[in-house]
């Protein structure tokens, strides 16, 4: 708690400091916020302090400070900041991938300052999600998007193109990644002022950075006993995890546990078959360790060349237990238009908006092919097996003299097909030849949509023409 004598005793800091620099302090405009203090105390302290009494949260730098949890009411700024941005885009107006773009480079750098800082806040990532999400399938704000807009599902969208998504970032993996970046200059930079305050990481953060690094431990204090990846770039935690929740003291160090053999004490007694089993692989991973004097506890990263961290390495990490069976990074290098590349992935997900897909969300359809009459309208019919794409496909061989196709049977689905095609050609053509069979895709799509919109049709020839 503060005394009286304190703050006259500050005020001659601060005018000390402004003769010394040249600035002019203004006492006058000096804010005190008041921190587990009684308010009957305070005009005695300030009898010779003139200030301004405010209350939390107080912005500093851009960010809402609190001492306690950040109220929603003091984060809905930057919902509004955001939110702000879309009717003046005129999104509607935009092609997809125009709006694809805005959203990658306006819409999700927008609140990166502020998840940096803070704690993981779920509702607030909700919230910037579904903005996002219905400007890149609407160009709209969210009230008046609802989920049947929504051509591929979010998750799909937010992974990395060579994973089968659209690459825009997925914010909770994507601030984890930015919150390790604390526990990693705790290390670096361990005179910095704020290293020895609470940092804004969950055990999420903590489990994820345990992983992606690998201490070698000196003489030095840094190095947590069962948390640190310390022994053969593993943690104790994960060889004795049955310990590790019986542990009386989680953040102990290897040295503090290690001199005098410490750790043991804070795991007895022993009671059960599996702990005697956890202890017994503990000692011997532990029993002979011994503290190398003189050094400092080092950490390397796992995931560069460097072993540094990176925000790039630490996100994209966060991703290797994803799989997909659709390989689409060909497609993002075409030789063509983005409109086209970004259409393309969707078609190849089967969810472009044919009779089928319209069905289930339970619009308005004819379920036969508009170009042939006949069968039903699916994504694999119209862009492949269709008698009239199949005759506009053939020309466009014949015209562009593409004749080591004919051997390739035209079976499975149209990203099979597609790569059947690509491996006949040499790897200096494939970005022209991917090219070549989005805009067929594309074209085949117009033509669809003028007979449906227009009543006009072209002919096999003159669709392969506007190809």
């Amino acid at each position: 708690d503060p005394s009286a004598c304190e703050l006259p005793r500050l005020y001659k800091i601060l005018t000390f400091f402004g003769e010394c620099s040249g600035l002019k302090i203004n006492i006058l405009k000096t804010e005190i916020y008041l921190i587990t203090l009684d308010n009957a105390a305070v005009p005695q302290l300030l009898q010779n302090f003139p200030g301004k009494i405010c209350k939390f949260p107080r912005y500093y730098l851009g960010l809402p400070l609190h001492i306690r949890k950040l109220p929603k009411i003091e984060v809905q700024p930057l919902l509004d900041k955001i939110g702000a941005s879309l009717p003046g885009w005129k999104g509607k107006l935009l092609s997809a991938s125009g709006r694809e773009t805005l959203v990658k480079t306006v819409l999700s750098s927008q609140p990166i300052y502020h998840l940096t800082v803070f704690p993981e806040q779920k509702w607030l990532i909700r919230k910037i999600d579904r903005l996002r999400r219905s400007f890149l399938w609407r160009g709209e704000t969210p009230d008046k998007v609802y989920g049947g807009h929504s051509l591929v599902n979010w998750p799909t969208s937010c992974l990395p193109k060579s994973k089968g998504g659209l690459g825009i970032l997925e914010l909770e993996r994507f601030t984890r990644a930015l919150r390790l970046r604390w526990l990693w200059f705790q290390w670096k930079h361990k005179d910095r002022a704020w290293n020895a305050l609470e940092l804004p990481c969950d055990w999420r953060d903590r489990e994820l950075f345990a992983a992606s690094t690998e201490v070698t431990i000196g003489d030095d204090k840094m190095a947590r006993f069962l948390t640190s990846s310390w022994v053969n770039g593993k943690t104790l935690k994960s060889m004795a995890p049955t310990l590790f929740l019986k542990s009386k003291r989680k953040k102990l160090t290897v040295q503090m546990a290690l001199h005098e053999n410490r750790w043991i004490k804070h795991l007895l007694p022993l009671q059960t078959s599996q702990e005697i089993r956890e202890y017994v692989a503990l000692w011997e991973q532990v029993g002979n360790v011994q503290l190398q004097e003189g050094t400092e506890d080092t950490i390397r990263w796992r995931w560069t060349p460097d072993e540094e961290y990176t925000t790039k390495s630490a996100y994209q990490i966060q991703f290797e237990g994803s799989y997909s069976k659709l390989r689409l990074t060909p497609i993002w290098k075409a030789q063509t238009e983005p409109k086209c590349r970004f259409f393309a992935w969707t078609l190849l997900h089967k969810k472009i908006l044919t009779a089928n897909n319209l069905i289930k969300r339970n619009w308005p359809n004819d379920p036969t092919c508009k170009l042939c009459g006949i069968d039903p309208e699916t994504p694999t019919h119209l862009c492949k097996d269709c008698p009239y794409s199949k005759q506009v496909w053939s020309q466009l061989k014949s015209w562009l003299q593409l004749s080591v196709l004919d051997s390739v049977p035209m079976t499975g689905s149209i990203h099979r097909y597609g790569r059947k095609c690509r491996v006949k050609f040499d790897k200096r053509q494939r970005k022209t030849f991917d090219g070549i069979i989005i805009y067929f895709w594309w074209n085949i799509w117009k033509e669809r949509n003028r007979r449906t919109f227009q009543q006009k049709k072209l002919t096999s020839k003159s669709g392969s023409k506007s190809v």
